[in-house]
């Protein structure tokens, strides 16, 4: 990711150079809740680029009825003025355009893809900005795409990869347990390859425009208890607020970030934190209140 945010920086900089630059496009690989989406977000607010963000649950495929994939450029077009502007689009739960009932959307949505990370002129549709938006051409910008790859039965990501390496489940300590599974699924997933998105589902041509190639793991219990202190919008500041409001003062002994972390849900990530919260406060509120 550092890498190709510094290649895209270096573009950015140079502008429209006689001598063509590398630029290669971003695929994050990880489970929910690890931040996919924020690490593209800090590193876009960083930059000072113009960004959008969109995901693939719930679009339809190009020609057909209801809020197309495209619809992520209405948002764009608000924030450049040039026809080739250089800026960041996010495209969240890229796995899902494979292995849906609707199998027709998914090729159609590649298809879409492909031409944007390749370079091709886009029309964002009307908004209340401008009522006829110029056309964008997609050239300048940087894509990352994100998703948890985790599939059905053995269509999953890690289980392909098994199978290329020639693990077997019952090889594998802990593959076929719920605990251990997810640790072992990670480490797997960091001998990804290209021929493995194939696998998958995703296109070769579209595997080919994502070169970079990134694994996010599981956030340990010190992630979540650094998450719970620090972060500057974290749900512990939240509850504090909350309290406050009833004109109590809400402070933790140390030993207590480490049981919320311990007690939150591993399979939802830092959104567990919230769960967790809920949990050991609602009784407490509800006394106050």
């Amino acid at each position: 990711m550092a890498l190709a945010f510094s290649l895209y920086m270096k573009r950015v900089t140079a502008g429209m150079p006689d001598v063509p630059l590398p630029k290669g496009h971003v695929l994050l690989i990880g489970p929910t809740g690890v931040g996919k989406t924020l690490l593209s977000e800090l590193l876009v607010e960083k930059a000072e680029l113009p960004k959008a963000s969109t995901s693939t649950t719930d679009k339809s495929g190009p020609g057909y009825v209801g809020e197309s994939l495209a619809s992520v450029f209405v948002t764009l077009a608000t924030q450049v003025k040039e026809e080739a502007p250089f800026g960041v689009v996010f495209i969240d739960e890229i796995d899902k355009v494979v292995g849906t009932e609707y199998e027709l959307f998914g090729k159609k949505m590649q298809d879409q893809l492909i031409g944007w990370l390749g370079g091709t002129f886009v029309q964002p549709e009307q908004h209340p900005a401008k009522q006829d938006a110029q056309r964008l051409h997609t050239r300048n910008l940087l894509f990352i795409t994100a998703g948890a790859f985790e599939g059905q039965n053995q269509n999953g990501l890690a289980k392909i990869i098994a199978r290329r390496l020639g693990l077997s489940a019952s090889s594998i300590a802990g593959f076929g347990r719920e605990g251990a599974r997810s640790i072992k699924n990670e480490r797997l997933l960091h001998a990804v390859t290209p021929t493995d998105l194939i696998a998958y589902g995703l296109m070769p041509e579209l595997v080919r425009r994502l070169p970079h190639i990134g694994i996010l793991d599981s956030l340990t219990v010190p992630d979540k208890v650094t998450i719970l202190k620090e972060k500057e919008n974290s749900v512990i500041k939240q509850y504090q607020n909350l309290f406050a409001l009833e004109g109590y003062t809400l402070a933790l002994d140390e030993p207590v970030y480490e049981l919320i972390a311990k007690q939150s849900p591993p399979d939802i990530g830092a959104s567990g934190l919230e769960t967790a919260c809920q949990q050991l406060f609602q009784e407490i509120i509800f006394n106050t209140t």
